[in-house]
């Protein structure tokens, strides 16, 4: 694209984009269900006489709420968006591209009433443009959004924007505005290009290989000699993020998606040797250096999948050793209450529910306590802290309630041997009954 200002990438991981699915990716509202946009336009069509034909005109149309934050007024961060583009006719794959105008405007500079908002010829140009009428009026839909001092119907000295785009079959991405666009600060510019970039690449790309909130991994940068090295930074900064988020919870994120970012990454790289953005000494170090992040990563999943069958194996082997601890506790308390006179006791049955209550709680504190003591042990990296290990307070810790348990059990036996027993309670008093003559 002659005089491209901006460049982005929207990921193909096959190396062709499928422009015959392009589609309205971006609607209403991502936080703030209040706006809907059920109305939005999308058209993909032949032209021509080929129904299947890739030779594809698209008009998409669609109200996009951009808001980060709440604001007092009711419309700030709505725009209304419109694209005319067609896909060019080539029986090359690689030739292949869509190219077009995209019109972006705030939704506040509408009017109120619903049928003069239906007047503005933008609007009239997205509704009516069909396969019909496709070679007269889609031209002239395509040239309308070109110009923002051509469009009628919408409040003066409103903020009104046009983009030229150009989406190759790689899914590298120019962007510039057209002639008698805006003259604002460089840095707003920026941003509206950049809005204007994700509804293209929302509408032409359905990501698989992440999460929707990852999906602004790849924007837009200004095109010079180094863009290409700075789209390819854009994912080595998300990796090194993730790598980071492994290393401080020990875990494998669902979120992360590693593999399907790096697939990204060396298609990405393809792509910009194709457009002569980076050249081929470039494009084979950066593959090199992806390789490397790729088994780096691939380590630590590894190494995160062993620890955590290891805190398994752990488990199940203190299960074990419980298991046998509750089957001796509870025959020992069962002998203990089927014969309590040879400990010279006499049991309340009111004591009974406390004994299991007090296994159980023992066996979970020698449960917590021997995983531990397994995943201290079963780490090669703890061996030499082993010696210096306190064994004392460990013993403590474990000992200290069995004591209370114990202590509360024998106050519970010397509270039921000084109970009087029923033939001490209610003494029978003899010199009340009368002798037998």
């Amino acid at each position: 694209m002659e005089a491209c200002e901006y460049i982005g990438w929207t990921p193909c991981v096959n190396g062709h984009l499928d422009f015959g699915l392009v589609n309205v990716g971006l609607r209403g509202s991502f936080t703030h269900e209040d706006l809907q946009d059920k109305n939005a336009i999308s058209k993909n069509f032949s032209l021509n006489e080929f129904p299947d034909s890739h030779h594809r005109g698209i008009i998409l149309q669609s109200k996009v709420d951009w808001r980060d934050s709440e604001f007092p007024e009711k419309n700030i961060g709505q725009f209304r968006i419109f694209v005319a583009a067609e896909v060019q006719k080539s029986q090359d794959l690689n030739q292949r591209s869509l190219k077009g105008n995209l019109l972006i405007y705030p939704l506040c500079a509408e009017p109120e009433e619903k049928s003069s908002i239906q007047e503005i010829n933008a609007h009239r140009a997205a509704h009516d443009t069909n396969k019909n009428n496709a070679a007269t009026e889609f031209p002239k839909a395509i040239k309308l959004f070109s110009s923002t001092d051509s469009i009628t119907g919408l409040k003066e000295d409103c903020l009104i924007a046009s983009i030229s785009f150009e989406i190759r079959a790689n899914g590298i991405t120019y962007l510039k505005y057209n002639t008698g666009s805006l003259e604002i600060e460089d840095r707003s510019k920026f941003i509206i290009a950049r809005q204007a970039f994700y509804y293209l690449k929302y509408s032409v790309h359905s990501h698989r290989h992440h999460m929707d909130e990852q999906d602004s991994l790849t924007t837009i940068t200004t095109k010079d000699e180094t863009c290409g090295l700075r789209l390819i930074g854009q994912l080595k900064r998300e990796l090194t993020n993730l790598g980071r988020i492994q290393k401080i919870d020990n875990k494998i994120s669902n979120t992360s998606n590693a593999d399907g970012i790096i697939a990204y990454t060396f298609s990405l790289i393809e792509a910009l040797k194709e457009e002569k953005i980076l050249t081929p000494n470039e494009a084979e170090i950066e593959t090199k250096r992806f390789k490397n992040i790729s088994s780096s990563l691939c380590s630590m999943d590894r190494r995160i999948i062993r620890s955590e069958d290891r805190i398994e194996l752990y488990k199940a082997k203190s299960k074990v050793w419980i298991g046998f601890g509750l089957i001796f506790s509870w025959s020992l308390v069962n002998y203990a209450l089927i014969k309590p006179e040879n400990f010279g006791i006499e049991m309340n049955s009111n004591y009974y529910y406390a004994i299991p209550v007090g296994i159980i709680f023992m066996a979970m504190l020698s449960y917590y306590y021997l995983v531990r003591y397994y995943l201290f042990t079963g780490n090669t990296e703890n061996f030499p802290s082993l010696y210096n290990i306190d064994k004392g307070c460990t013993l403590i810790r474990i000992t200290f309630f069995l004591l209370l348990f114990i202590t509360a059990l024998l106050f519970e036996v010397f509270v039921q041997s000084e109970k009087p027993s029923s033939s001490e309670s209610n003494p029978i008093e003899t010199d009340q009954i009368p002798l037998q003559q």
